[in-house]
């Protein structure tokens, strides 16, 4: 019920391990909904990342966070890896065998 509609695209990432073992379409409908998001810089803070550990170099990034459909000035006060891990795992799910989680977290 947010009249500013923040919505967390992490969150979308999470539901990808449901997807890929009930329904493949809307698995690579949250894929290109993601995608997306990333290419237009849409919910996409952009931060560096050391290039190695034996460098001073650095890589840019995107990292899709929570964000305001209606205030898009608007920015989540922090990113906590807490959130941050449904994306991590339910990204992961495109590459990972069936069953990975079931198998090896349970």
């Amino acid at each position: 019920d947010s009249k500013d509609l923040v919505f967390s695209a992490p969150i979308m990432a999470g539901f990808l391990g449901a997807a890929k073992a009930t329904n493949t379409t809307l698995q690579k409908q949250i894929n290109q909904q993601l995608d997306w998001l990333i290419e237009n810089n849409v919910c996409a803070y952009k931060t560096a990342l050391p290039a190695a550990s034996n460098t001073a170099a650095t890589v840019d990034i995107s990292v899709l966070w929570r964000c305001s459909v209606t205030q898009p000035d608007w920015r989540a006060a922090s990113a906590d890896l807490i959130d941050y891990a449904t994306m991590l795992l339910g990204y992961a799910e495109n590459w990972l065998p069936s069953g990975f989680y079931t198998e090896f977290a349970i």
